[in-house]
């Protein structure tokens, strides 16, 4: 875990005698204290509560206004989110030019059996990468002969915390490496790590026969704009729920979901059938943007995210509504809102993407702007 990157993160206090699933389903009350840097061997425990990384530190020896003089549990809570296409696009692109034409010369992975879907033979060692393709938020690794076509895929979704780091072969691997690749004569090796676990890996002999491809739509930046509006036209659900839905265009998640219809200056409530094909035009032409920029900019650092040199993506500084909960809109001056939607927070503008929301807006239960959990 990455404890030197405190992006929005709080400390909230409960008494000790209090159990730490007690603490969190509990609502949280106003922070006392921001948090500080502390060396991660000071943490007395890691685990996740829904999209949330949570960090139980030792207990404060001394009385803090509002805890009536009680030791307390401090409980860090920060946001975590999952890669996207930018986030994916930014590792691949790095791998793709230093280890394409390279040959596998050796492996080494955990015994974390849960990565794989199907076998974890390794059928590429002695072949060489020959590219390193995306589909959505997928990465895909074809490995042959020189010259040949390639003879058999690893098929990568990176879930809630994979990624592949670029590392060299002398220097310690991260905690949470899963998978190392080694090539020959290469002073770099590649390093899939993965703390949560959530992301898999599938062998293939080509994509067409992978499962996880299986699953996902066409992807959004080479959609056209006629399937697009074919693909959404008859859906009564919201204009945001299909952007989320990888099966029709794939490589949006709930970062990007806000920030390309804030760009269309479409309401997020919207359902699918009312969508026109002028709009449905403008909402891809949006994400196209969105995402673009977001390549260019390495993508969204929001919590772990890091590029394949541990580097932190630079779009969320551009971020108009994403995690501005509160703040108000850059165009309007009117507050942002944040909303839950199937589990999820959709931040927007209610009057820059006014048309069409107030009905749909009532059936979702509306967060306070003053909300404790971190949302960036």
């Amino acid at each position: 875990m990455d404890l030197c990157q405190p992006l929005g993160a709080c400390i909230i206090c409960h008494p000790v005698r209090s159990s730490l699933p007690w603490s969190l389903k509990a609502k949280p009350e106003e922070p006392v204290a921001r948090w500080t840097l502390r060396p991660a061997q000071d943490c007395l425990s890691f685990t996740f509560w829904h999209d949330h990384s949570v960090v139980v530190l030792p207990l404060l020896q001394k009385a803090i206004p509002g805890a009536n003089n009680e030791c307390i549990l401090p409980i860090i809570i920060r946001k975590r989110t999952m890669p996207e296409l930018p986030e994916a696009e930014t590792l691949r692109q790095p791998v793709n030019i230093i280890f394409s034409g390279k040959r596998l010369a050796h492996i080494s992975r955990s015994p974390a059996k849960k990565l794989w879907i199907g076998h974890q033979n390794f059928p590429a060692i002695g072949l060489s990468l020959q590219s390193v393709g995306r589909q959505g938020k997928i990465l895909v690794f074809y490995w042959g002969e020189t010259g040949k076509e390639a003879g058999v895929c690893l098929v990568s979704r990176l879930g809630m915390s994979g990624t592949w780091l670029i590392k060299n072969r002398d220097e310690p691997l991260p905690d949470h490496s899963h998978l190392v690749l080694t090539f020959e004569g290469m002073a770099d090796c590649l390093v899939y790590r993965d703390p949560r676990r959530f992301g898999r890996l599938e062998w293939v002999s080509e994509p067409v026969k992978s499962v996880i491809l299986a699953s996902q739509g066409p992807d959004i930046l080479q959609i056209s704009p006629d399937e697009w509006h074919q693909r959404i036209k008859s859906s009564s659900r919201t204009i945001r729920s299909i952007l989320l839905d990888q099966k029709v265009a794939s490589g949006v998640g709930n970062i990007y979901a806000s920030e390309i219809l804030f760009d269309a200056r479409i309401s997020p409530f919207r359902k699918g059938k009312s969508i026109s094909r002028t709009e449905s035009v403008l909402i891809l032409t949006s994400a196209k943007i969105i995402l673009e920029s977001a390549i260019k900019s390495g993508g969204s650092t929001i919590h772990s995210f890091r590029t394949s040199f541990g580097e932190g993506g630079n779009f969320q500084i551009r971020h108009k509504v994403y995690g501005k909960a509160g703040k108000p809109c850059q165009n309007c001056h009117c507050n942002i809102k944040k909303v839950m939607e199937n589990s999820r927070h959709l931040f927007y503008c209610s009057f820059c993407q006014k048309r069409g929301h107030s009905r749909g807006e009532k059936k979702n239960r509306e967060f306070l702007t003053t909300d404790p959990l971190p949302v960036s």
